[in-house]
């Protein structure tokens, strides 16, 4: 059984129209992606290579080829 509060909670979310629904979540879902494309951006216009760490290389690398490995085994190409 729901508390006063869920039921109340569930009232308004059931009033709120479809559109705003879906608007909400895209809309957080692109700023956080204008805001990496931004933040990536400035880091390549004042990139340091001192800030490259041996691990990050690595981690990047490993993670790297898991992704390409699986997107040409779904391709059906040829991995060797």
């Amino acid at each position: 059984m729901m508390s006063k509060t869920g039921e109340r909670l569930l009232r308004i979310w059931i009033r709120v129209p479809r559109f705003i629904k879906r608007m909400i979540p895209l809309s957080i879902t692109l700023y956080v992606i204008g805001m990496i494309i931004t933040n990536g951006v400035d880091t390549l216009w004042h990139f340091d290579f001192a800030l490259v760490k041996g691990s990050d290389l690595v981690i990047s690398l490993v993670g790297a080829s898991i992704l390409v490995t699986a997107l040409s085994q779904r391709k059906g190409e040829d991995t060797t």
